[in-house]
């Protein structure tokens, strides 16, 4: 599974055969989780992989650790698609958070763009690194309207926040991205 660019999520298979911690998955349910993988997973994957500044790791890490949750609680999520992004995006906001305090630094959409050859698909190394430097909320913002086409109305009810609230961390994102480009940062 690969798009245009030659970005590909890894297929968190694994997870799936082995089950939850509360168990082996039933045929069933390793089929519905498998077909919601199929429909969901590359979408999910794009999106962290963007909102990380190019970060592959985070990105396939985030994303195993969503389905893997999914896994858990099949039947209490009702638009998949959404608790997935909404999952995955607290997953990779942990590892990040967790990589600074450890001082990891800001060299993971760098490593990441040379372990693929030079390519980071969607975005541009340069824009990738200023994305990733915006603060949280316009980050998200940004990365699901702008790159993926999000509605605001989307994008709130997956962040929790009120759509007027998302236009404003969609406009600050917007002005501070500008400014970052304008100056050279």
């Amino acid at each position: 599974m690969s798009d245009a660019k030659g970005v590909s999520p890894k297929v968190p298979r694994r997870q799936y055969e082995q089950g939850t911690a509360a168990g082996p998955l039933a045929a069933g349910d390793r089929r519905r989780l498998e077909l919601m993988y199929l429909d969901h997973g590359p979408v999910v994957w794009r999106i962290v992989y963007a909102w990380t500044g190019g970060d592959r790791d985070a990105a396939d890490d985030a994303v195993a650790e969503a389905f893997v949750r999914a896994g858990r609680r099949l039947d209490a999520i009702r638009d998949p698609r959404r608790w997935l992004i909404v999952t995955a995006l607290n997953v990779a906001k942990g590892e990040l958070r967790h990589r600074r305090l450890v001082g990891a630094g800001g060299e993971a959409a760098a490593s990441a763009v040379a372990a693929n050859g030079g390519s980071v698909g969607l975005l541009g190394l340069e824009l990738a690194q200023l994305i990733a430097r915006l603060p949280l909320a316009q980050r998200t913002a940004l990365v699901l309207r702008d790159v993926f086409g999000y509605p605001i109305a989307d994008i709130a009810a997956m962040t929790g926040r009120s759509g007027v609230a998302v236009r404003v961390h969609l406009h600050r994102a917007r002005a501070r991205l500008r400014d970052m480009l304008r100056d050279g940062d």
